[in-house]
């Protein structure tokens, strides 16, 4: 599959049959970029080994042999047509939701990490919210924060959205 980083880039992610490695549960690991991708050949088909950065990371140590290395031709968001941008994919359309989202999350956590406020609760709140920059978020009258705040179904997500609003 392929997701779209918050500067437009389409990233690779490799799916492999479940195995178990260092104690845990395994089924994907990062393609590194698309560039990567199309040179190893790696797609349905491809033989890998994986291993575990520090215990914690996986990746692909070796190909062992290659598959289809198929490339998006568009967005896997937008259905924009992809460019290349040094060895990545790039999605070139600005109002693409994908890298909206990727930038509120960036932004957010960078400023006000919160345990507990992941994307299961942000991105409904960035849609609710209606937000589409960095500036949208900072233009947003205490009223609109607190009725769609007060519109969350658990109290742990309001709780953890205040948090959010505090350290904005």
């Amino acid at each position: 599959t392929w997701g779209t980083s918050r500067l437009g880039n389409i990233i690779p992610v490799i799916h492999f049959n479940p195995i178990k490695l260092s104690g845990a549960m395994l089924s994907k690991c990062s393609g590194f970029n698309a560039l990567w991708v199309k040179d190893n050949l790696i797609g349905e088909g491809a033989k890998i080994i994986i291993h575990r950065a520090g215990e914690i990371i996986p990746y692909i140590k070796k190909i062992l042999s290659s598959g289809q290395g198929d490339l998006p031709l568009t967005c896997p968001n937008c259905g924009s047509i992809l460019d290349w941008k040094g060895v990545h994919l790039h999605c070139p359309n600005k109002s693409c939701l994908s890298k909206i989202e990727a930038n509120l999350l960036h932004w957010c956590n960078t400023l006000a990490r919160i345990d507990s406020l992941g994307e299961n609760i942000l991105l409904p709140f960035f849609e609710a919210m209606e937000w589409r920059n960095i500036t949208d978020i900072y233009n947003t009258s205490d009223e609109k924060w607190r009725r769609i705040i007060d519109n969350f179904s658990t109290e742990h997500s309001k709780k953890m959205l205040w948090k959010l609003y505090t350290k904005l």
